[in-house]
């Protein structure tokens, strides 16, 4: 036990929270279906559903990078808040959310061994965190595909 210690997916599916792992040492990169987040406080909320995208939310709101609403029609449950949630899933032109980049970064730039898993490692900025370790890195890498590292 204690082998893994961190886990950066860029899987939306939730699986990963579904291992054992605790939520705190998992970052995801693109998300997760299964996690909304208010616009204003930022909190979180993990749904036993997917939280899809409410098409024609009133009042709809277009991400300025991917031109998506990203609200789920649901509205934050703290009282002092009531901003409305959106998904979490990370559309093509759409940034990265900076804290779980950051929170990736700084566990890749601390490791010891990374294990690359079902990855081409072609997607920037996550083709960057499995060389960010402790020199030498110990990179692993289980694909069914040739991986080019540049």
């Amino acid at each position: 036990m204690g082998v893994i210690k961190f886990v950066i997916s860029q899987n939306t599916d939730g699986l990963h929270r579904l291992s054992g792992i605790s939520a705190d040492q998992i970052a995801e990169l693109h998300g997760n279906a299964f996690l909304e987040k208010c616009e204003h406080c930022e909190t979180r909320f993990e749904r036993s559903f997917a939280c899809r995208m409410q098409r024609n939310a009133v009042p709809a709101k277009k991400c300025p990078q991917c031109r998506t609403d990203h609200r789920t029609g649901r509205v934050c449950s703290r009282p002092d808040c009531q901003g409305f949630l959106m998904n979490t899933i990370i559309n093509f032109g759409d940034r990265l959310e900076s804290d779980v980049l950051d929170r990736a970064e700084a566990q890749a730039t601390m490791s010891d061994s990374v294990l690359a898993r079902g990855s081409t490692l072609t997607v920037s900025p996550a083709n960057t965190l499995v060389t960010m370790g402790q020199r030498p890195v110990r990179l692993m890498i289980c694909n069914r595909h040739v991986v080019l590292l540049r």
